[in-house]
């Protein structure tokens, strides 16, 4: 019986000894698997999370770059010692208290203060424009649930001055509108990172050995503006806003001779530094976005082309029917109490006879008018460095009605920007070329290097020199003896054309008889042309003329730019490509000669020296390649698709914009317009030959450049 006590307790002892070990060994195990883990399998991983306990990544940010003007003159640029104020909501003892201060010292409602403190976020921002004192000021309460962040706050010293075309930023530095959104990559710059150190008492270090990138500042943008003048054409178009109790008004000073814009503004316009304050309807830049009918001012397109194509002369007079015209079911009207009998050319243009600029349009037909103001530049954009820009209405020459023909000679029944206007005067002025207007000067690296600077661009000869001649002396007639008196300045010679147009009744339906446009463009000096003003003045009260209400405030702005040593400088600039803007003084650049009359065409390209070839037969220049502004190789010629001018009228397509579409969204727009298509790759549709607008004929190709979004 001991002996069986004995062996029991002998292998019950084993057997602990056995479990011990075996424990033991599974723990040995387990403690070798764990280390050979961290120190091999997942060597990398666990390295990486030491490094993060020692080692913090922290973003740099590029300044963002400089806008200024024509002079240097700072339009945007930065301020360095301005904070970010943020809370972290669980931390705050006393949240009432707290709002209370903040509130007090940031100008800020203290229920929205209150509020952020209490939200059940563990960060949130109370402000992100902070200046340096108040800064400083919150540091020194040392509360514990509040965090201040050095920041760069965008700042635009001149304020509304400018503020439509220079735009904003938001709180991150991100361009929302203007040059602000369209240089937005350029401004931005490239942001960088460095590591830091940190210690055990969570001190942060920067350490020369450990790797780093560094942030590469916005470029700096240039503009043509120049302040002053802008300046003072937003100082009068508020006084003709005050005057008058107009709703809407814009206005426009160009250099005609280079295409540079020298100002624009309209109004209402707003404060960049603070633009939430203002409605979105004072932050649109309305000369590029906003159409109306221009009026009178139009009726320089009916007379260049009369004179264009020879079917009238400066000699030639017309009887303008004592001021009462009928054209079908409707009778035009001259302004003028008991109209004109007999008038010349220059007097037509001068008193602004609608009757007699009708005859004219009559007899060139609908097909001609239409050419003719699409070269002025009408029905197109102007492809300014801005956003939203419209291109205008102007019907195509087969749904024109006679009525049509002669609203459109008059400059009714067509719609424009105050750009597109401003241009097509600028044509007038330089001798005949329609330029491509601009914005920049130059644009500079982060150390002010140029980096690009683009001469004037011409698009088209418009106009032969002597017609533009001819033009200038009948506007000039315009100011000494016609409605343009009171555009008058003493000792400068101007030229210019006032307009006045009744607004479209959006209820009742045809033209208001109480709305009207008032406008008025003219050019100085007269002997060589540096300066050109638009004003356009939308429903003023009290006075409706373009004479009474848009002529005076041309006054009072060339008046003031003349008198100014700013307005010296634009005297000197040679016009681009020399007198015919011709040869290789175009930059090599393919000039715009698409939907114009092959025999005008060849003239401007013989002219220009720009050789050429021809495929197709007919009378009319459809397309062409390279298109407009794309450079011309060595040796390489430009090429013309030309077709009969019938076709131009009727059997011609707008190529759509297909940029975005899906293949078989595109090919089914295709498919309305009769045109075929050829696809390149596959996906979404990024590009596409002939570009949207293009006219072709029916059954032409569209070749699709298509690209999935993992290309």
């Amino acid at each position: 019986m001991a002996i069986n006590s004995k062996r029991s307790y002998l292998i019950r002892s084993l057997f602990r000894v056995w479990v011990v070990f075996c424990l033991g060994l599974v723990s040995y195990g387990a403690v070798a698997y764990r280390l050979v883990s961290i120190q091999i399998i997942h060597r990398e991983s666990y390295r990486e999370r030491a490094e993060r306990q020692y080692q913090n990544r922290i973003d740099l940010k590029p300044h963002r770059g400089i806008i200024s003007d024509r002079n240097g003159e700072r339009l945007a640029l930065n301020l360095p010692d301005c904070y970010a104020v943020g809370a972290h909501p669980p931390k705050i003892k006393d949240p009432k208290l707290l709002s209370q201060k903040l509130a007090q010292l940031l100008g800020s409602s203290p229920g929205y203060v209150l509020a952020r403190l209490s939200s059940p976020s563990p960060f949130v921002w109370i402000t992100r424009r902070a200046d340096q004192a108040q800064g400083e000021e919150i540091a020194s309460w040392g509360e514990e649930g509040l965090s201040l962040f050095r920041e760069a706050q965008r700042t635009y010293p001149y304020g509304k001055i400018g503020a439509q075309v220079v735009g904003f930023t938001d709180v991150d530095s991100r361009g929302l509108s203007g040059i602000e959104v369209t240089y937005d990559r350029l401004l931005q710059g490239s942001p960088g990172w460095m590591i830091l150190q940190s210690d055990g008492l969570g001190r942060q270090n920067p350490r020369p050995d450990f790797p780093q990138k560094k942030a590469t500042d916005g470029g700096h943008v240039a503009l043509t503006l120049d302040v002053v003048i802008q300046t003072i054409l937003e100082e009068e178009l508020k006084w003709v806003v005050k005057k008058f109790g107009a709703p809407k008004c814009m206005g426009l000073v160009t250099n005609p001779q280079t295409g540079e814009i020298l100002a624009m503004a309209s109004g209402p316009t707003f404060d960049p530094n603070r633009p939430g304050d203002f409605p979105p309807q004072a932050r649109k830049n309305k000369v590029i976005t906003d159409i109306f009918e221009p009026g009178s001012t139009f009726k320089i397109v009916t007379i260049a082309a009369a004179l264009a194509e020879s079917r009238v002369t400066e000699k030639d007079i017309f009887f303008c029917e004592n001021g009462r015209y009928r054209v079908g079911e409707a009778v035009i009207r001259d302004a003028h109490r008991g109209g004109y009998g007999w008038l010349t050319l220059g007097r037509i243009l001068g008193y602004s006879s609608n009757i007699g600029v009708i005859k004219m349009a009559q007899g060139l037909g609908r097909a001609t008018l239409y050419q003719y103001s699409r070269r002025f530049g009408f029905g197109s954009k102007t492809d300014l460095d801005l956003v939203g820009e419209v291109r205008g209405i102007l019907l195509e020459p087969n749904q024109w009605t006679p009525l049509t023909l002669a609203q459109v000679a008059i400059g009714q029944g067509v719609s424009v920007t105050a750009l597109q206007l401003a241009m097509a005067y600028g044509a007038v002025a330089n001798g005949g070329f329609l330029l491509k207007p601009r914005l920049i000067k130059a644009i500079r690296d982060d150390h002010g290097i140029p980096q690009t600077f683009e001469g004037p661009e011409v698009v088209r000869r418009v106009i032969p020199r002597q017609v533009a001649a001819q033009l200038t002396k009948f506007l000039e007639g315009a100011i000494l003896e016609g409605t343009g008196k009171s555009a008058q300045v003493p000792g400068l010679r101007i030229a210019g054309k006032t307009g006045t147009a009744q607004k479209v009744d959006p209820l009742q339906g045809g033209y208001s008889e109480t709305e009207f446009v008032a406008s008025f463009v003219g050019f100085f000096p007269v002997e060589e042309p540096t300066i050109l003003i638009e004003v356009v003045v939308e429903s003023p009260r009290g006075e409706h003329l373009g004479s009474k209400v848009a002529a005076p405030v041309f006054r009072r702005i060339a008046e003031r730019i003349w008198r100014t040593p700013s307005f010296q400088p634009y005297q000197g600039e040679e016009l681009a490509g020399g007198e015919d803007y011709g040869g290789e003084r175009h930059g090599g650049k393919a000039l715009a000669v698409q939907d114009l009359p092959l025999k005008e065409v060849i003239r401007i390209l013989e002219e220009g020296g720009i050789p050429y070839r021809m495929e197709g037969q007919g009378d009319w220049v459809v397309y062409q390649l390279p298109q407009p502004g794309c450079s011309l190789g060595p040796g390489e010629e430009l090429a013309l698709t030309i077709r009969p001018a019938s076709s131009f009228i009727e059997g011609l397509r707008r190529v759509p914009n297909l940029k975005g579409l899906s293949i078989r969204a595109a090919i089914n727009r295709l498919a309305v317009d009769r045109l075929d298509f050829r696809l390149t790759g596959s996906g979404v549709v990024v590009g596409q030959v002939p570009p949207p607008g293009t006219r072709v004929l029916a059954g032409a190709t569209c070749r699709l450049i298509c690209r999935s979004d993992g290309q």
